[in-house]
């Protein structure tokens, strides 16, 4: 593999700019393949690449190449890297929303919980419930106290309002959410009960609001346990 000494590397690297300035696609290209020999790290060198054809308005062919470059600084456990580019598509793609499943497994690996959560949120927002459901499944034990009762609340809400949903579906995350507020019972986080007597009353009272049905559900399922 041909490298370049320091002095013919930052010139390569002037150059680059110098043709990406000018809108010189083909010489950006040939100095680029120059240089990415001399990277030192294949995920880089596509990185690179898909920021190059980025400049020169090749959006899809980017996306591509920074894709694999995220799946590659992952498989060589370089996550805080993979994250940087995996957050970069989803500012080009937000439709992409395995590319939101693939980052939300690397914030659990590096311990950003709450990253996870503000993705949930949004895709809550946009009505997004099979990939909430997928993300939940996987990463429900990582939340505090207070996101896991929010989420699942929020989560059973959607649920409810989605015509499509099978009842099913509806009752499995309904009772979830009510073991939730049992395991969690009157914990004390930020000076309030989490998962008071008071709080689990008026989540049933919203559950009334949006179907009797379910509402008869979960009070017999409390009565049981």
């Amino acid at each position: 593999m041909k490298h370049l000494n320091a002095k013919k590397y930052n010139l390569a690297w002037f150059k680059l700019a110098e043709c990406v300035s000018r809108r010189e696609k083909e010489r950006a290209l040939g100095v680029y393949r120059l240089l990415s020999h001399s990277v030192g790290n294949d995920a880089l060198a596509k990185q690179l690449f898909g920021d190059l054809l980025l400049c020169f308005e090749e959006k899809e062919d980017a996306i591509q190449q920074y894709k694999q470059a995220a799946q590659m600084y992952k498989n060589q456990n370089k996550h805080i890297e993979s994250i940087a580019v995996y957050e970069h598509l989803i500012t080009l793609n937000s439709d992409d929303k395995e590319d939101i499943f693939d980052l939300c497994d690397l914030y659990a690996r590096t311990q950003l919980p709450h990253k996870i959560v503000f993705h949930i949120d949004n895709l809550l927002k946009n009505n997004k419930l099979d990939f909430v459901l997928r993300i939940v499944k996987k990463h429900d034990d990582l939340f505090d106290s207070a996101d896991a009762l929010n989420i699942n609340q929020e989560l059973s809400f959607a649920l409810m309002r989605d015509k499509t949903r099978s009842r099913e579906v509806i009752i499995g995350q309904l009772e979830k959410t009510l073991d939730k507020f049992l395991m969690i019972g009157q914990e004390e986080q930020d000076g309030e009960s989490v998962g008071s007597p008071e709080v689990l009353n008026e989540y049933l009272i919203k559950v009334e609001l949006e179907d009797e049905s379910f509402h008869k559900h979960a009070c017999k399922y409390l009565e049981k346990i």
